[in-house]
């Protein structure tokens, strides 16, 4: 599986580029047995632009038929996101494409790609992954609360854009660049923590992006339940140079929970740093 952190500058100024680490994706997901691909939001960088909606687009459409994908809005990704206006979000990403994709499960507002949920399967074990919009609602959170519960069977992977500061922390009314000082019904990190991912046995992993760092950023709690819940802040959006193609790896083992995460260069074949090599282990109580 593949995390893909946020791309707006990346689309912005090196839309060539972009495209080549898109290409990269597709030419390698046979060889890395890639059954997923998750993007954390902020696709573009300026959401106005057409021209950078239309390289991402092209982009994200090399994995068409090739690995089943998602992705989320980021703050970036809302012509207005005081009042979540996401016309260019779901005119180029569009719910009539994206909602026939085998894997696909369903949305918080159907016609709507904001909030959705998908399903991948890795050696028999079946994952679901939900995907929530920048700062989510409460409405969304209840949403969100349904699913975990009704997939009690399965192994959740919660994917979002603002989530975890780049202390570790979760992102609150402390820290800056949170949602909830710019949407007044924004739920911050904090919140998504207390008002969701704690709830269920079933979650094991959350993803997101928005806060810049140039090494993997890990935060383990323990859930409601006794169950350990991992947390990765995955992006790269000011690793120079800015076209450096950053993507979080993980392998899964068959037969185990340990799962290998790497946080590795397209554009130099490398991997950045050996702190940001390690296992993790996504056991799920459920």
């Amino acid at each position: 599986m593949a995390v893909i952190p946020d791309t707006q500058n990346f689309v912005q100024r090196f839309p060539n580029e972009f495209k080549d680490y898109m290409t990269w994706f597709k030419e390698n997901a046979d060889e890395l047995n890639m059954e997923f691909v998750m993007h954390v939001g902020d696709l573009v960088n300026n959401p106005g632009s057409i021209k950078e909606w239309q390289t991402v687009e092209e982009g994200m459409s090399y994995l068409d038929g090739i690995v089943p994908y998602v992705f989320v809005p980021g703050n970036h990704d809302y012509n207005n996101q005081y009042n979540r206006t996401t016309t260019y979000y779901n005119q180029y990403f569009p719910y009539e494409a994206y909602s026939k994709a085998n894997s696909f499960g369903g949305a918080f507002i159907e016609g709507e790609m904001e909030n959705t949920y998908s399903y991948f399967d890795i050696d028999g074990v079946e994952y679901m992954v939900i995907n929530l919009e920048y700062g989510p609602r409460d409405e969304v959170l209840a949403w969100a609360n349904q699913l975990a519960e009704d997939n009690a069977e399965k192994k959740i992977i919660v994917n979002t854009h603002s989530y975890l500061y780049h202390n570790g922390e979760h992102h609150s009314l402390d820290h800056m660049d949170n949602p909830g000082k710019y949407i007044s019904d924004a739920n911050n990190g904090d919140q998504v923590w207390d008002k969701f991912v704690r709830k269920h046995e079933n979650i094991i992993l959350v993803t997101a992006g928005h806060i810049g760092s140039e090494d993997l950023v890990v935060r383990e709690d323990q859930g409601d339940h006794g169950n350990s819940i991992k947390q990765v802040l995955v992006d790269a959006q000011f690793m120079q140079p800015l076209d450096i193609g950053m993507v979080m790896l993980l392998t899964f083992k068959e037969g185990s929970n340990d799962v290998e995460v790497n946080w590795y260069s397209v554009k130099k074949d490398k991997l950045f740093r050996e702190d940001n090599q390690f296992t993790l282990n996504l056991t799920s109580v459920a």
